[in-house]
């Protein structure tokens, strides 16, 4: 199963913005974060998705005006999903999403639009 994470166009977080979190590199480990194993559905640490459409549901697809990057990731083996949320504490980037496959996912997110999916 792949697992993915949004990021805004320069490696930030989408939603807490803030300094790059990365370089880009990969793989790359991400630093160990507080995990919160509650049944909260959002809250502390490295969160990421099942899917890239979910991925674009809860971080958006141009969150500051540029497209979003999307990276396949590998999460630690504490991860735990909570609703359509998933989160662990040090997930490993594994590869940039190709722009082909971003383009597939979209069309797939599209689906809610019948006949002008395309």
């Amino acid at each position: 199963m792949s697992f993915y994470k949004i990021f805004t166009h320069d490696f930030r977080s989408p939603i807490q913005a803030g300094e790059p979190v990365w370089d880009g590199t990969v793989p790359f480990t991400l630093p160990k974060a507080e995990l919160d194993t509650s049944g909260q559905e959002c809250s502390a640490g490295w969160n990421f998705s099942e899917s890239i459409e979910e991925g674009f549901k809860i971080a958006g697809m141009w969150p500051n005006g540029r497209p979003s990057l999307v990276v396949e990731i590998s999460p630690s083996s504490d991860f735990i999903k909570r609703g359509n949320k998933l989160r662990c504490s040090t997930p490993v980037m594994q590869k940039i999403v190709s722009e082909e496959e971003v383009g597939e996912a979209i069309y797939r997110f599209s689906a809610v639009f019948g006949e002008f999916q395309s």
